[in-house]
C-alpha cells in the first residue's frame, strides 16, 4: 500500500514539473477528466483544465501524503487522491471563469499611453465583454455574455442591444458577414448561433450547432454561405449551411490517425480559398498542439503537424500563421502550405488570444494571467513593447484595414491606434 502511494506521489510530482502530462497520467483517469470537463465547458473553461493542472496536482500531492500516513484508515486512498485532483482542477477553473473575469490587475494607466482610448467608458450595462467583431463598414459589435450583444454607434454616443428570447442566452463569440453585414453570435453553453440584423440589432433567428458527437463549440468562422464551428469537447469541426441552418459536413479529430487526445479544439482560421486551419490538443502525452489543414470540398484533413507548444491561439499573416502557447512566452510561425514550423517569436506568456496587423507586420498577443499586451515585430522577430492592460484579456481584434486594435478585457474595452501606439515612448516596456 505504502509503495503504491509513493509511486502515485512520484507521478504527481512529475506532473508538476511537466504540466501537460497531468492530462493523461494515472492521477486523472479519462472518466474523471470528462466529468470535470463537462462541468466547466459552458464557460469555455476546457483549456483552463490544462493550464491549472500543475497547481491542482500540487494540491492533490498534499492529499496523497496525508492518505499515505493514514494507511489503512482510508478505505480507498488512491481513488480519493485522484478525485481530489479532479476537484482541485474544477475549483481552480471555476475561480478563473466565474470570479477572475471581474478582477482588475495591477499595472499602469493603459489609457494614458499614446493612441489608446476606452470604448464606451460610462456604459456600465455592457458587463464583461467576451469578444469583439468589426464589420467592413467599421461597425463595432461587443459580445457581452449574458448582458447581450451591443452595436457601438457614433463613438458610443448610442448603443443598440440585441436581445434573445431566453434570459439565459449568452453571447460569447461574434463575427460579421463580410458581404451582408449580418452578425453571427455564438452561445457556447447552449450550442446556439444567433443571426442578428445589423441595422436595428434585432435577432432574426436562432439555429443549433450541436453535433452528434459534441455540444461544446469554442469558435466560429464564415466562408460564403457556410458557418464553420470548432468544438473542444470530443474535439472536431463542423460546417453549417446558413440559409438552411443545417449541418453540411463534420470531422471528428479523434478519428484521425495518430491523434490521442480527448478534448481541445481551441481555434481555427478560414483562408481565402475556403481551407480551414484548426488548432487542437494536447497532441500527445508530452503536450504540443495538433495543427491541421482541412480541404473545403471533401472536408477532410489534407495535412497535419504537431507544434511543440500546447493550446493557445491562431493568428493569420498571409501564407503563414502564428501559434501561441498557454505555457511558453513564444509564438511559432507555421508555413500553412507545408505545415512546418519556420521560427519562434517572443510573445506573451500564456497567450490565449492573438492578432496580426498586416500593414504594420506586428503580432499582438496578450497573457491570460498577467493581462500583459505584447507587440512583436514579425520581420525581425524582436519585441517592440509590452504594457499591462490592467485586466484579464479575452479578445484581440484588428479592423479590416489593420490600423486599429480592439481589446476586450475585464477592466474595459479599448481601441488602439496602432501607428500611434508604436511610436517610441518612455513607457514602452513594463516588467
Amino acid at each position: 500500500m505504502a509503495a503504491g502511494l509513493a509511486l502515485e506521489f512520484a507521478v504527481l510530482l512529475a506532473a508538476v514539473s511537466a504540466p501537460p502530462l497531468i492530462i493523461r497520467t494515472s492521477v486523472l483517469p479519462a472518466r474523471i477528466y470528462d466529468v470535470v470537463y463537462w462541468l466547466t465547458v459552458p464557460q469555455g473553461a476546457a483549456r483552463s483544465i490544462i493550464e491549472h493542472a500543475p497547481a491542482a496536482s500540487a494540491l492533490a500531492a498534499v492529499f496523497v501524503i496525508a492518505a499515505a500516513r493514514l494507511g489503512r484508515r482510508l478505505p480507498f486512498p488512491r481513488f480519493a487522491a485522484r478525485t481530489a485532483t479532479a476537484v482541485a482542477i474544477a475549483a481552480l477553473v471555476a475561480y478563473q471563469h466565474y470570479a477572475a473575469p471581474r478582477i482588475i490587475l495591477s499595472g499602469g494607466d493603459f489609457t494614458g499611453l499614446p493612441g489608446v482610448k476606452t470604448v464606451c467608458p460610462k456604459a456600465e450595462r455592457l458587463g464583461t465583454v467576451r469578444d469583439i467583431a468589426v464589420s467592413n463598414d467599421g461597425d463595432v459589435w461587443l459580445a457581452s455574455g449574458y448582458s447581450g450583444l451591443f452595436k457601438v454607434e457614433n463613438g458610443c454616443a448610442s448603443l443598440k442591444r440585441a436581445k434573445a428570447a431566453s434570459a439565459h442566452a449568452s453571447f460569447d463569440k461574434a463575427l460579421t458577414h463580410p458581404e451582408t453585414g449580418i452578425v453571427y453570435a455564438l452561445d457556447s453553453g447552449a450550442a446556439l448561433v444567433y443571426e442578428v440584423e445589423p441595422e436595428k440589432a434585432r435577432v432574426i433567428r436562432t439555429f443549433s450547432v450541436a453535433t452528434d458527437w459534441s455540444r461544446s463549440p469554442t469558435a466560429i468562422s464564415l466562408h460564403g454561405n457556410l458557418l464553420r464551428v470548432i468544438y473542444s469537447g470530443l474535439p472536431g469541426l463542423a460546417e453549417f449551411e446558413i440559409d438552411a441552418g443545417e449541418q453540411a459536413g463534420g470531422l471528428r479529430f479523434t478519428r484521425e490517425p495518430g491523434v490521442g487526445f480527448r478534448a481541445g479544439g481551441w481555434d481555427m482560421l478560414t483562408l481565402s480559398g475556403g481551407e480551414v486551419v484548426a488548432l487542437a490538443g494536447p497532441a500527445k502525452k508530452g503536450g504540443g498542439s495538433w495543427v491541421a489543414r482541412i480541404d473545403p470540398y471533401s472536408f477532410r484533413v489534407e495535412a497535419s503537424a504537431v507544434s511543440p507548444g500546447t493550446g493557445g491561439a491562431l493568428a493569420l499573416n498571409g501564407k503563414t500563421a502564428f501559434v501561441t502557447s498557454v505555457f511558453e512566452p513564444v509564438a511559432r510561425e507555421i508555413d500553412i502550405e507545408r505545415l512546418r514550423a519556420r521560427r519562434e517569436l517572443p510573445a506573451a506568456s500564456g497567450a490565449r488570444v492573438a492578432a496580426v496587423s498586416i500593414p504594420n507586420q506586428v503580432l499582438f498577443t496578450a497573457g491570460s494571467r498577467d493581462g500583459k499586451l505584447v507587440l512583436t515585430d514579425i520581420e525581425s522577430a524582436t519585441l517592440l513593447r509590452e504594457n499591462r492592460v490592467g485586466g484579464k484579456v479575452f479578445a484581440l481584434r484588428t479592423d479590416q484595414k489593420g490600423k486599429e486594435l480592439y481589446i476586450a478585457a475585464s477592466n474595459g474595452v479599448f481601441v488602439v491606434d496602432i501607428e500611434e501606439y508604436l511610436k517610441p515612448g518612455d513607457a514602452a516596456v513594463e516588467k
